[in-house]
């Protein structure tokens, strides 16, 4: 990812730098997630548009610029399409994510 300016580079640098320090440590296997989907039960067609839209909600939540939150979004919902999804609990309807 390019920023477009100078400016805009400042821009991105400062909110990461702030975002970074805000965030704690990462997340164990037995913490709480810090959003989840409006359901824990989603198709696979389902999953890329609920990861995108999570991310873009928690982003947002600490004033992320649109750019920089869309690339970011994108980049992790890329990671998790990656993921192999097979150890979660799957039903005829689509996967149900365990309760954190």
């Amino acid at each position: 990812m390019m920023a477009g300016s100078a400016a805009e580079e400042k821009t991105f640098r400062r909110f990461l730098e702030l975002f970074l320090r805000e965030m704690r440590m990462p997340l164990q296997d037995t913490d709480p997630v810090p959003t989840r989907p409006v359901s824990d039960l989603l198709t696979e067609d389902e999953l890329e548009g609920e990861c995108l839209e999570l991310c873009l909600q928690h982003l947002y939540k600490y004033n992320c610029p649109c750019s920089l939150a869309a690339a970011l979004a994108r980049a992790t919902a890329d990671g998790v399409l990656q993921m192999d999804m097979t150890p979660l609990s799957r039903t005829q309807e689509g996967v149900d994510f365990p309760h954190c």
